[in-house]
């Protein structure tokens, strides 16, 4: 089963129409723009007639910056940076998906995002690697980028 961490980006709308998983999860994880991700989320997936979580996880003690809602760390490369983020968010959506059958997350970034080391193809190709060596073996995608799930047949 393959989900999607569905936010109310452009890109994940459109991985959303293109891939039509069976179920969609967004996460409001303290971001000031959650409410206004959660509609859009919610609009899309009743358009396309999936099924749809909003999982809620309060992680605003490490936000930072315009997405929090406060000034952004030192080490920030820009001012909307959420540490971690799409790291935490794979991981959420990884975690939920165990309970009904996934075998897969798709996310996505923007391709011309330069500022983001985690919006980057080598990024998700990583963290495929990392999620499917726990357990349940869930693999990570990234399909607009380029970046599907690896075939660990091939790294033997």
């Amino acid at each position: 089963m393959k989900v999607l961490l569905l936010t109310g980006g452009m890109a994940l709308i459109a991985v959303a129409y293109w891939k039509r998983p069976e179920i969609a999860i967004t996460i409001n994880y303290g971001q000031k723009a959650a409410e206004a991700e959660s509609t859009d989320a919610a609009q899309v997936v009743k358009e396309l007639s999936l099924k749809h979580e909003i999982l809620k996880i309060d992680c605003t003690n490490i936000g930072s910056g315009d997405m929090a809602g406060n000034d952004p760390l030192e080490s920030a490369p820009v001012r909307e940076w959420w540490p971690f983020r799409n790291q935490l968010l794979v991981t959420f959506a990884a975690a939920r998906g165990m309970s009904f059958g996934a075998t897969e997350v798709m996310t996505d970034s923007v391709p011309l995002d330069k500022s983001h080391a985690d919006g980057r193809p080598e990024f998700y190709r990583a963290l495929d690697l990392l999620v499917a060596l726990q357990e349940g073996g869930i693999k990570v995608s990234a399909p607009a980028l380029g970046s599907g799930p690896i075939d660990f047949h091939l790294l033997a």
